[in-house]
């Protein structure tokens, strides 16, 4: 079983199993899972049979029981962060612009903050306003970056000139 983090743990379907021959009359099984992965990560699943009679005794040891184990995976949740634009008349001073916006993905998840931090700045004419690190918590202040798959998009800082023409005095 595979999802995207989400908070919640991923437990493999209880109904997961098949049973190639039948039982005997009146025996009973229980099949549980042993793990659950919460986080991004991948764990192989383990299981557990216990097969009992009418009388609840444990009759597991009459059967031949044959488990493959499968694999219990959380990806990274995804998240695109846009850092913005800006533009200004030519005033000598210099342009940056650290806001940003999330723009695609799935988000943070409730009582998530994130920290973006954002490189750029222009005097003079055009650059690009980059994203140089994300960092993403939980509500107990524990990084947990790299519980998302993060992606960035770089807006742009402009310097506008206008042009002053100088005409002669008739």
């Amino acid at each position: 079983y595979t999802k995207v983090y989400d908070g919640i743990p991923l437990e493999s379907n209880p109904d997961g199993w098949t049973l190639k021959t039948p039982l005997m009359d009146g025996d009973s099984i229980f099949v549980s899972f042993k793990y659950t992965q919460t986080i991004p990560g991948k764990v192989q699943n383990a299981v557990s049979v216990t097969i009992v009679n009418s009388s609840n005794q444990n009759v597991t040891h009459l059967y031949k029981v044959k488990t493959t184990f499968g694999y219990l995976t959380v990806t990274g949740r995804p998240i695109e962060i846009t850092a913005e634009s800006a533009s200004k008349e030519y005033d000598g001073t210099p342009l940056t612009c650290k806001e940003y916006q999330i723009t695609g993905g799935f988000g943070l998840l409730p009582g998530h903050t994130i920290e973006v931090e954002i490189e750029g700045e222009t005097i003079d004419g055009f650059s690009e306003n980059i994203i140089t690190k994300v960092s993403i918590y939980d509500e107990s202040n524990h990084d947990i970056t790299y519980y998302y798959y993060i992606s960035t998009i770089s807006g742009y800082l402009m310097i506008e000139y206008f042009l002053i023409e100088r005409r002669k005095r008739p």
